[in-house]
């Protein structure tokens, strides 16, 4: 489970020896906890080889956030729930940004862009993301139920879309 396996080496300022150096910046599969479940996922970590200590390993913030929406994917897929990529690409499917998707579904603003990035959506939200993108008359049907939350240009440029042009 701990296979781990060299990604790039950077040079940056090491917190562990605090030297500026070569670093390691490593993959490996490990697990967490997501929801009372356990998951395997790919974890980024920077290894320090300069330091003889112990904790010679470190994930910086921006890495970390990454490493959490990695194991947060791979619950979603280990529940059938669409990925923080897949909502990404049925959003390309009708060129739209969060916002304006989570318009066209009726949710709050910024509902699709916590879905993409941190919060894990529930079977509900997840069946209608679904829905948007395996029916397009669903979709089209949603955008007219909503326009009012669209400038008139802009409804008019996500309804006349060619969704195929796209798949």
């Amino acid at each position: 489970m701990n296979k781990d396996y060299l990604i790039n080496t950077v040079e940056i300022d090491c917190p562990i020896c605090n030297k500026v150096h070569s670093l390691e910046m490593r993959k490996r599969l490990t697990q967490c906890i997501v929801k009372g479940e356990i998951v395997d996922y790919e974890e980024v970590y920077y290894l320090c080889q300069l330091t003889d200590e112990e904790e010679n390993e470190f994930v910086p913030a921006g890495i970390m956030d990454e490493n959490l929406l990695r194991a947060r994917d791979a619950y979603r897929t280990k529940k059938g729930l669409l990925t923080s990529n897949e909502i990404a690409i049925i959003r390309g499917v009708y060129g739209i940004s969060q916002s304006d998707f989570s318009a066209m579904l009726g949710w709050g603003d910024v509902t699709v862009t916590r879905y993409e990035s941190k919060t894990i959506q529930d079977e509900t939200y997840n069946n209608i993301m679904s829905m948007a993108y395996e029916s397009p008359m669903f979709a089209l049907e949603s955008l007219d139920k909503h326009k009012n939350r669209f400038t008139i240009e802009k409804y008019k440029k996500i309804r006349n879309r060619d969704r195929k042009s796209v798949v």
